[in-house]
C-alpha cells in the first residue's frame, strides 16, 4: 500500500481503539499508526475499553524527540526520500536536544516522495500536500523542521 491510498481516509480507518472523536486533533495519531509507533501517550490510554494494546502514539512532541535526527527543513540531508515533517509556531524548539515543546500549535506528517502527507483536523482526513503548502500550516507563524526515522514506511495492515 502507498500513502496515496490513505489521502481522504478518516482516523476511524486506523484506529481500532475507537479514538476518533472529529475534535480530538489526530496528526500524531495518524503518523504513528502508519509508522507503528507505540510510546509515551498512546490512543489506547484515552479511551474507555481499549482493543489495541498498546495502542499508536498521540503526541507531537514524543515524536519529535524520538527522531534519529531533527533539523530546520532548509537543512535536511539530500538523498533521503522519507522523512517526518513538523510543524510549529514555537521558536523554543532545540534541535541539539531535540526539544519541542508541548504546545497546541504543532503539527506532524510524513515526507515522502516530494509530498507530505498528513491528518488534516479541519477536513478530519488525511491529506497530501506540497511542503510550501505545510510551511503555511499557522500562516507566517509556521516553523518547518524535519525528522529521520527508522522504521519501514507503512505496516502491513495498510
Amino acid at each position: 500500500m502507498n500513502l496515496q491510498q490513505l489521502v481522504g481516509k478518516h482516523i476511524k480507518y486506523f484506529c481500532n481503539n475507537d479514538y476518533t472523536k472529529n475534535n480530538i486533533s489526530h496528526c500524531a495519531h495518524f503518523v504513528s499508526h502508519i509508522l507503528g509507533f507505540t510510546f509515551g501517550y498512546t490512543c489506547d490510554k484515552m479511551v474507555r475499553n481499549p482493543r489495541v494494546k498498546p495502542g499508536a502514539s498521540i503526541k507531537v512532541h514524543e515524536i519529535f524527540s524520538k527522531c534519529l535526527t531533527v533539523g530546520h527543513w532548509s537543512d535536511r540531508p539530500s538523498g533521503v526520500t522519507q522523512y517526518l515533517a513538523f510543524a510549529t509556531t514555537s521558536t523554543s524548539v532545540n534541535l541539539k536536544s531535540k526539544y519541542m515543546p508541548n504546545i497546541t500549535d504543532k503539527h506532524v506528517g510524513i515526507y515522502y516522495q516530494g509530498h507530505i502527507y498528513h491528518y488534516s483536523n479541519k477536513l478530519n482526513r488525511v491529506v497530501k500536500v506540497s511542503p510550501d503548502k505545510f510551511s503555511l500550516h499557522y500562516g507566517s507563524k509556521t516553523n518547518v523542521f524535519y525528522g529521520t526515522i527508522l522504521t519501514r514506511l507503512l505496516k502491513t495492515r495498510y
